[in-house]
């Protein structure tokens, strides 16, 4: 199993949106379990105004229907605090 599978399976992104302040309201059609807005600076510059990103928490997985990011809860990670893979490993 690589680092980035054994982060993903201890670390939860509806954890990381807690720490990161991010609202997350619940949501139950199809896969998904929750949503919120996308906290990629890439998406809209930063300033979404609607809640384009998906959170299957089960799965531990997202999807971001605005800019397309979407995986695991390391990627999430990296998205919220603009850090690139190396940079989260060391936090």
């Amino acid at each position: 199993m690589s680092i980035k599978e054994k982060i993903n399976k201890c670390v939860k992104i509806l954890d990381i949106c807690k720490e990161s302040d991010i609202q997350v309201k619940p949501y139950s059609t199809g896969k998904f379990t929750h949503r919120c807005k996308c906290p990629s600076k890439d998406h809209k510059s930063g300033s979404e105004r609607t809640d384009s990103l998906y959170i299957n928490a089960p799965n531990n997985n997202f999807y971001c229907f605005g800019c397309g990011e979407g995986s695991k809860a390391i990627d999430f990670y990296m998205i919220c605090n603009d850090k690139s893979f190396s940079e989260a490993l060391s936090d």
